[in-house]
């Protein structure tokens, strides 16, 4: 209540007005009750006209230096009230916010430290409380108490500017209540106005009490009868797998009277349904309370009894250890097999089952309770003073009737207890110390164990994680060499790190590009970028297919996490490529510093290539303790980036870069064996309740978007992300698949055998490189692309028959080897597929195996026929031999080079071997080209060479001079110039790396200095173009101002056109005998090969009819199609569709703007002999997101 004093004689003055908080607030504030205590401090204010004092609009009086006697009084005045006002506040705060306001000198200042405090309106605190509503649900709470506490957080928001709409809350009400209200969720939400939060409390409290009273119906209405055997069900939606609400037996229903009995007992004439129990099979009790079941019963699908000895905590300054009676109460807990006993008062010892530790929350902060013991004969849990203020970082002061926890830096009051009986007990409200009963228990395992789990870190990190984190150990097991380990982490020793230094996260980001992979990976991923935060270490990574593919990934990894964190990238060091050089514009614009290493420097980022060798150490030590393909290293590398980013480092204080960066300590509990077999919860995705609600799967990674596993089906080829997985970490599927079974023969006549089981692959096109996914957590059975399954196929030697079994494997000889370039899957024997699941009779099922003659041939190139990647794997093979070995004499035939000691301060550049199969209109091989191709991106401008450009025919020129030569009914000639390129002179000094496996064993060190244009440098095409143009006007021939590429002979009666387009000619003229000698003069320049009449040119066919000329490019198109995955696609009349209009927004964020210019070049150029689609190609010059729904139509 508030009273008035006595009046000043001052009659301007008003009363000064007492306010007695105890009486006008209901309740102490505490921080989750600022905007109640807020609603009724504010109208006791306004109600006696004094919230101007707390708002600072009512200020303290000038002195007025005319009468200083009244302003004196007003001072005073001004003073006694505002003291009242601070002194009521101070009286209607609880213990723990009072000391928060001890420096307040008026009640402005303590009203406005507590809005700043608990109405802040900072970002944080928006995104907090709505993050809060979003998560809310009602549990086991009544719908009231859930309305209630939706509405205070409402209430919070509408207090800092931030009001949610009767609409949004809504939503955020329906979403928390649960299936129960589903009924009346659907037509609320089908509502086409909005309903206020009293309606809305209405019918939900109404559909409570109905709820209420068909639950009460249906547990009266069962009476058994004699001989009948009847499984009680819920009515309606109430199904044995959806929780139920069911009001307390004492207390009646929420509204009105149903005439059930509120005592939670039937009558006499009515008759309780029996429950049967599971464990005896007797009728009348539940599993729960069944008699026979003992303690020990439960211990093996549950971590915790359903009810706790004791939950008080007594704090005992005696005690050495923090002790509880019940293992329950511990959250990490280990077997204890020490001898040591915890002596008592008496003299006797009380035995230690487990070690462990346990958190207690409270309204301020959660302390630790480390080193707890597990005394089961003892008869209280006792807290450590000497373990409590060591671990908490606080001190407890004792007074006679309670007790005070401070902080032991700021001394502030952290928490209050009551003693009780002469003891000291933590308050019984904390919510800690009860702890929900878990469905299932950590597996222990060994240190060994725990090395696999953790990604087979160094054996020091393994037993600091196990020692911090008290993690549950297998100490009977012992520690063993890992031979994953040895084989994947030798190393030389490092490199010294340079003096760039950061503060704070992002500061400077350290990137490289590791690639391309032997193995091309799951998706066709053959490279992979890193991104390394100098200051926390933490790693992220994204698979790429190819290095340009950086210039997309790194704005979406800048906008990624500079909104994540907020805060900005400042300076990033790459090396020199060309996918970094390429985004200094981009880095200019942002204001972003780019740091490169000097040439051929790459020790001097190191930070980068030390994270590629612990990345591919790691993920290949997986690979091989999992016996999978290496086709997998995106999914290894990416579980090793997750697991490094998890690890503690020295360099960090022995702090993890995921701790550094969230935050928050990393949960190792979530960890698993990379590869081993694992069971995810399928029933969500199955087609009828009859299928089983498993699968075997192969655990391959963690989900960055959500807190769940990655496993893969080895069935369907996908990747089921689930968070409810059955593991089994010593088993692991793709052991038995890898493994070579090797069977000796009995006797030395026969003949041993191998079989080998090889999974098989399937490639699919890749999906857009994400990182975060990257990460959230909806539990999807997403498609990543068909993977590889191990699905063997089954071929036996041709003396055995064919035999069905699963798995099935390959039978040969034990002398012949495998070549590891065979493709399986072109095999014409059926797989382990062809097992019968239906009626029909096929022709697998009577043994026929022979393929139809419509499928013998294939677009698909002959396993034999491949084209090598290595210059090993080319060597291997004749016809690859005999192709380098032509070109090498080709080389030396031209007297190339020369080779000469490697000068001082000069730019020597690199060359490699290329392999290419040449194949003839219908796609059958013409001949098998080896070319040595000098590595022309090491040239450097203005010093290696100047100009470059080298025309080429247009293809306007070409349909030009072929329709002249159809009219006029000229010949058309082909010619092709071998190794065209090696007879265009050098006029600058280049220097080249002897070829790769083929250096001189005199001269080992000489380096080839450049005579001729070698195919691969930058001016080899304008070279040739010279000596060639220089050739044809020697003889007469004059180049054509409208097109370079067009040489034109017009003397006398005779007219030639000479096409050229690099090494490939076309001449058409009115004179044979003419075509006759300008072939002998280019053959005495050039190495000239005569093709004779013109019928495949650049891709072209061209077919002589009687009317004229057929162009066709179908070998062209079947490749495209083939190259942008759209071979089983149908036929069109119409280019561009004639319904769908295309708008700016269409399609997906982004596109790779590489592919989409490559589609169109060639659509442009098929646009050749397919006039019909010039209109749609060239008028669909589009950029931005535009061009997106373009290339996917």
């Amino acid at each position: 209540m508030a009273t008035i004093t006595t009046p000043i004689t001052d009659s301007t003055h008003s009363p000064i007005v007492t306010i007695n908080a105890a009486t006008t607030i209901n309740e102490k504030l505490i921080p989750s009750t600022f905007p109640q205590w807020r609603a009724q401090f504010e109208a006791l204010l306004i109600g006696y006209d004094l919230i101007e004092f707390v708002t600072g609009k009512h200020k303290f009086p000038v002195i007025d230096a005319l009468n200083p006697t009244a302003s004196k009084a007003a001072n005073s005045h001004w003073i006694r009230q505002d003291k009242l006002i601070l002194h009521a506040i101070l009286a209607s705060t609880s213990t723990t916010i009072t000391p928060l306001l001890s420096a307040c000198k008026t009640s402005c200042d303590a009203w406005t430290t507590l809005t700043r405090l608990y109405a802040g309106k900072s970002r944080t605190r928006v995104m907090q409380l709505k993050e809060d509503l979003t998560l809310s649900n009602r549990g086991s709470r009544s719908v009231t108490e859930f309305l209630q506490g939706i509405k205070v957080i409402a209430d919070e928001l509408a207090i800092i500017d931030h009001p949610v709409s009767d609409d949004d809350l809504t939503l955020y009400i329906l979403n928390g209540l649960g299936v129960e209200f589903r009924d009346i969720a659907a037509p609320i939400r089908a509502r086409e106005t909005s309903l206020k939060f009293e309606e809305l409390h209405d019918l939900l409290v109404n559909h409570e009490s109905y709820l209420w009273q068909l639950e009460q119906q249906s547990a009266t209405s069962f009476v058994p009868t004699a001989n009948y055997s009847h499984r009680w069900r819920p009515q309606s939606f109430f199904n044995s797998r959806q929780s139920r609400w069911r009001p307390p037996a004492a207390s009646p229903p929420p509204r009105g009277n149903t005439g059930a009995p509120r005592n939670g007992s039937f009558n006499s004439g009515q008759r309780r349904f029996k429950p049967k129990c599971q464990w005896c099979d007797q009728f009348g009790h539940t599993t729960k309370q069944c008699p026979k079941m003992t303690n020990s019963d439960f211990s093996a699908n549950c971590a915790a009894s359903s009810q706790r000895k004791n939950h008080k905590w007594l704090v005992d300054s005696a005690a050495s250890h923090n002790m509880t009676t019940d293992l329950s109460n511990m959250t990490i807990n280990s077997e204890y097999d020490g001898t040591d006993e915890v002596v008592i008062g008496d003299g006797s010892g009380l035995q230690v089952s487990h070690t462990g530790s346990l958190s207690l929350k409270t309204s301020n902060r959660v302390f630790h309770l480390r080193d707890t013991l597990c005394v089961p004969t003892i008869h209280k849990n006792l807290i450590s003073v000497h373990h409590f203020t060591k671990h908490n970082n606080v001190f407890i002061e004792f007074h006679p009737t309670y007790f005070l926890v401070k902080d032991r830096i700021t001394g502030a009051t952290l928490l209050k207890g009551e003693c009780e009986d002469g003891v000291y007990p933590f308050p019984e409200h904390l919510p800690s110390i009860k702890k929900n009963i878990t469905a299932y228990v950590h597996e222990r395992t060994t240190t060994d164990g725990w090395h696999k789990r953790l990604g087979h870190p160094s054996s020091k990190l393994v037993n600091h994680l196990i020692h911090a984190f008290s993690l549950p150990i297998n100490k009977n097991g012992h520690s063993s060499l890992c031979t994953s380990c040895s084989k994947n982490k030798a190393h030389r020793q490092p490199f010294h790190t340079h003096g760039l230094t950061s503060n704070l996260p992002l500061e400077l980001i350290y990137t490289d590009v590791w690639g391309p992979s032997h193995d091309i990976g799951i998706n066709g991923f053959k490279y992979y970028v890193i991104f390394v935060d100098h200051y926390t270490k933490y790693i992220w990574l994204y698979p790429m297919t190819q290095k340009s593919t950086v210039q997309t990934i790194f704005p979406q990894f800048r906008n990624l996490v500079e909104n994540r964190f907020n805060t900005k990238i400042k300076s990033l060091y790459s090396d020199n490529g060309g996918e970094f050089i390429g985004l200094k514009t981009y880095l200019s614009v942002h204001g972003i510093s780019h740091y490169t290493t000097a040439p051929h420097t790459p020790q001097q980022n190191g930070i980068s290539e030390r994270r590629h060798r612990h990345l591919v150490e790691t993920g290949l030590t997986l690979l091989t303790d999992a016996h999978m393909p290496l086709s997998y290293w995106p999914y290894a590398f990416q579980t090793a980036a997750y697991l490094i980013n998890r690890m503690p480092t020295v360099i960090l204080n022995n702090k993890s870069p995921f701790e550094l960066l969230f935050n928050q300590k990393p949960n190792y509990l979530k960890l698993k064996q990379f590869g081993c077999l694992c069971f995810p919860l399928t029933r969500p995705y199955n087609k009828h309740k009859l299928e089983p609600k498993s699968k075997p799967c192969t655990f391959v990674g963690y989900s960055l978007s959500q807190n769940a596993y990655l496993c893969l089906d080895s069935s369907t080829d996908k990747i089921i992300t689930s968070r409810h997985v059955i593991f089994h970490e010593t088993q692991f599927p793709f052991q038995l698949t890898s493994h070579s079974n090797v069977s000796s023969s009995p006797s030395a006549g026969q003949q041993s055998s191998v079989s080998i089981s090889i999974p098989k692959l399937f490639f699919d096109p890749p999906p857009p490189s994400s990182p975060l996914d990257m990460g959230h957590e909806v539990f999807t059975s997403s498609d990543n692309g068909p993977l590889s399954a191990p699905s063997p196929l089954q071929v036996s030697t041709p003396s055995s028959p064919l035999v069905f079994a699963s798995p099935v494997s390959i039978q040969l000889p034990a002398p012949i080897e495998l070549p590891a370039s065979i493709d399986i899957s072109a095999s014409t024997v059926p797989s382990s597929e062809a097992i019968r699941v239906h009626k029909m009779t096929t022709r697998s099922m009577n043994n026929i195996y022979k393929l139809k003659k419509s499928f013998l041939v294939t677009k698909h190139p002959l396993p034999s026929s491949l084209e090598p990647t290595s210059v090993t794997a080319a060597l291997a093979d004749p016809r690859w031999r005999e192709a380098m070995s032509t070109e090498l004499t080709a080389l030396m035939k031209h007297n190339t080079w020369t080779l000469v000691s490697p000068p001082l301060d000069c730019n020597i550049v690199g060359c490699k071997w290329v392999f290419r199969v040449k194949r003839l209109v219908d796609g059958s091989v013409d001949r098998f080209k080896a070319r040595l191709v000098a590595k022309g991106f090491n040239q450097r401008p203005g010093l290696d060479y100047k100009e470059t450009f080298s025309p080429v025919v247009k293809p306007v020129t070409i349909r030009t001079v072929l329709t002249l030569a159809v009219m006029q009914g000229w010949t058309l000639r082909q010619l092709d110039v071998n190794n065209a390129f090696l007879h265009g002179h050098l006029t600058e000094t280049v220097y080249m790396k002897q070829p790769p496996e083929f250096r001189n064993p005199d001269y080992p060190d000489h380096v080839c200095c450049l005579t001729k244009a070698i195919y691969g440098l930058k001016q080899a095409p304008r070279a040739w173009f010279s000596a060639l143009k220089h050739a044809l006007t020697e003889f007469g021939f004059l180049n054509s101002k409208s097109d370079s590429s067009l040489f034109v002979f017009h003397t006398g009666s005779n007219l030639a056109y000479c096409l050229v387009y690099v090494d490939d000619l076309i001449i058409t003229c009115n004179n044979s005998v003419f075509v006759a000698s300008l072939v002998d003069h280019l053959g005495q320049k050039f190495s000239i090969k005569d093709l004779g009449l013109l019928h495949f040119f650049l891709g072209v066919e061209v077919i002589p009819t009687a009317a004229g000329l057929f162009l066709t490019q179908h070998k062209y198109i079947r490749d495209l199609l083939a190259r942008t995955n759209m071979d089983g696609a149908r036929y069109v009349n119409t280019p561009l569709s004639t319904s769908v209009p295309l708008q700016l927004n269409d399609g997906s964020s982004s596109i790779d703007s590489t592919e989409y210019c490559q589609v169109i070049g060639a659509l442009q150029y098929l646009s050749l002999t397919r006039p019909d689609i010039s209109f749609a190609v060239l008028n669909d010059q589009m950029t931005g997101d535009y061009k997106v729904k373009t290339l996917n139509q």
